[in-house]
């Protein structure tokens, strides 16, 4: 009974060790940054619509928009998500969106 015991202990330990190397692995993927031009802002509440909606995207890590620029600048996990899904999720918001030439 010890003997099955001790058994079990290391299959857990070995198990609860995978999981956190897979973690690892993830948290290794490099955050992308795209610059996205938006048309159609008018005032800090569209700065902060476009904001939220980002921050409401899976694989966001920070979205700041500029008003004065029309400009959001967006750093994201590739592995999570894409530009085009990005872009995506700011037209559906209402406005216009497409990646700003660099």
């Amino acid at each position: 009974m010890k003997y099955l015991f001790v058994l079990l202990t290391i299959a857990g330990l070995f198990l609860a060790g995978c999981g956190q190397q897979e973690s690892q692995a993830e948290a290794a993927v490099e955050p992308q940054i795209v610059k996205v031009d938006v048309e159609g802002m008018t005032c800090d509440g569209c700065v902060n619509s476009i904001k939220s909606a980002m921050a409401e995207s899976e694989g966001v890590v920070e979205c700041e928009v500029s008003l004065e620029q029309n400009l959001a600048t967006i750093s994201y996990d590739p592995s999570k998500t894409s530009p085009d899904a990005l872009i995506k999720t700011i037209e559906d918001h209402g406005y216009g969106a497409k990646v700003a030439k660099q």
